[in-house]
């Protein structure tokens, strides 16, 4: 029965997966094709769903539709394109950072990020307006208050095209290739982006890939983080988030941007709540509450034990009270009952005076009730006796 029940469970375990992505981000592209050879070692089948746009995308996922998708940590503008389906996003964990480059080639060599852009004509991989790419720089361009621009769909046409990737992607060594030179973003620049989005990060390539009279080539960067869906089974979830960390090593040896794959990254501004199997995952060997507050629940049982003790203790102090002083009850009704010198009438109303007063401590909780009980009928008789031996004289 039991090889039965385990058969059944390991048959039962989910085999195929799928993946939204943008159709020409290169990047995103990059990493489905990379998870879906890992998932192919792993004997499981990732499918790839090409789409317009990253908010497509994420709508799949918040649907159903996909399992997964992948969104960079500052791209909080998608949230509000997808209204309702947004709480139905979860992030799984981060996966590669991505960096921004801007190649151009403009006429003169601008010595600002702003005089770069003005009357730029932009290039961009996808084209879609609902795509990470357009909605990120959208909001690039806007904290520069630069309004002098133009997209193109032409790259030919274009003078200046950011792509979101790595450095040692192919897209960004045909751009090279091709002699379009690489900006550097200005110091005063990053801290400012670094302030408006904390989640960026920054980064300087040496100076072999830049032009002679700089220290490198300085950029921004975020973090690319694998979303799911919150209906998404967790346990089959964790199994699979387990497997893409224990694999960590064949991601990393084909692009180091990987590298991001970590546990302790924080969770305290992401896009999407943290999804429960990765969560569950992240805290496999943290100790439980009860064991983080074991010294503290031994010294609460002891001192309920010790408690319950002295309670006990009292108790039974309490209850040998209570026999003792029925015992002094019992010894005056002996008394009464074989004194000779007392008339029938006499010892009855001796012994109601003795059942009042046993009564009274009774009332007073200094008789225990059984005691009382045994003692009363004992009184009662003893006097039904007297009365009827009083009758007998009498007559």
């Amino acid at each position: 029965m039991l090889f039965i029940v385990v058969l059944i469970s390991c048959q039962s375990q989910r085999k195929t997966w799928s993946i939204a992505v943008p159709t020409n981000n290169s990047k995103y592209e990059n990493s489905a094709s990379l998870l879906k050879a890992l998932f192919h070692q792993k004997d499981l089948d990732l499918q790839i769903i090409q789409v317009s746009s990253s908010v497509e995308a994420t709508r799949l996922v918040a649907e159903g539709k996909a399992d997964f998708t992948l969104s960079l940590a500052h791209s909080d503008f998608i949230r509000p394109k997808l209204g309702e389906w947004v709480s139905e996003l979860r992030t799984v964990m981060p996966m590669f950072e991505n960096a921004m480059y801007i190649f151009h080639r403009s006429k003169q060599k601008p010595t600002t990020i702003i005089d770069l852009v003005e009357n730029s004509k932009i290039f961009l991989e996808v084209q879609d307006s609902l795509a990470e790419q357009y909605l990120g720089l959208k909001r690039v361009l806007g904290m520069l208050n630069v309004k002098n621009y133009e997209f193109v769909n032409d790259s030919s046409k274009a003078t200046m095209i950011p792509i979101w990737g790595t450095f040692s992607s192919a897209l960004t060594k045909q751009m090279l290739e091709k002699r379009w030179s690489m900006y550097s973003m200005e110091d005063s620049f990053i801290e400012y982006a670094l302030i408006i989005e904390p989640r960026f990060g920054r980064l300087t390539i040496p100076i072999r890939y830049s032009d002679s009279n700089t220290k490198g080539v300085s950029t921004i960067l975020s973090t690319a983080f694998l979303i799911s869906g919150s209906k998404v089974n967790q346990s089959e979830l964790y199994d699979l988030v387990k497997m893409i960390y224990n694999n960590r090593v064949f991601l990393t040896s084909q692009d180091k941007s990987y590298m991001a794959i970590r546990e302790d990254f924080s969770t305290r501004n992401l896009n999407f709540p943290l999804h429960a199997a990765t969560s569950d995952y992240l805290n496999r060997f943290e100790p439980t509450f009860l064991e983080r507050h074991a010294e503290y629940y031994g010294l609460l049982v002891t001192l309920l034990i010790l408690a319950f003790g002295i309670g006990q203790s009292i108790r039974n102090f309490m209850a040998r009270k209570k026999k003792d002083r029925i015992h002094l009850y019992f010894q005056e009704y002996l008394t009464i009952k074989n004194d000779l010198n007392l008339s029938p009438e006499q010892r009855i109303d001796q012994l109601e005076t003795l059942r009042d007063k046993a009564i009274e401590q009774m009332i007073l909780e200094k008789l225990d009730i059984t005691d009382f009980n045994i003692f009363s009928q004992a009184l009662e008789t003893e006097r039904l006796m007297l009365m009827q031996s009083s009758s007998e004289s009498e007559s």
